[in-house]
């Protein structure tokens, strides 16, 4: 069950300029002495009983709102996940970049060390001969 609130429907008490909402519990207007009436917690509207707490133009004003904010929140999470998305790519692409050097840089230093063996091996076997 919704959260229902009193409040005094006088429209000269000042309970009711101030939008002052009372305890389920008070029967009349501690200011006024005005019976308390269960309202609307956003416009105020008089309502039938304690089932609700809004009447039925502001509760469908809120639904809207929520229907609103969630379609905000989806297209801003959508902006963020390609943000992100194209983010990891770009860092993907720079791995490979430097996946790719290194390699290159691995490949250059066994080919020069396997020339520097097989240069020393010449080397030696001239000498041996010589």
């Amino acid at each position: 069950m919704a959260k229902a609130v009193k409040g005094c429907m006088n429209p000269e008490c000042i309970a009711n300029q101030e939008k002052s909402n009372f305890d389920l519990s008070y029967d009349h207007c501690p200011k006024c002495g005005l019976k308390l009436s269960y309202v609307c917690k956003d416009c105020r509207m008089e309502l039938d009983d304690d089932t609700k707490k809004c009447c039925l133009r502001c509760e469908s004003r809120r639904k809207d709102d929520r229907e609103q904010m969630g379609k905000v929140i989806v297209g801003k999470l959508g902006v963020g996940a390609k943000a992100l998305g194209d983010f990891a790519v770009d860092v993907g692409k720079k791995m490979t970049a430097i996946y790719d050097d290194f390699a290159d840089d691995i490949k250059d230093r066994a080919e020069k060390k396997k020339q520097a063996n097989a240069d020393t091996k010449n080397t030696g076997d001239l000498s041996d001969n010589g």
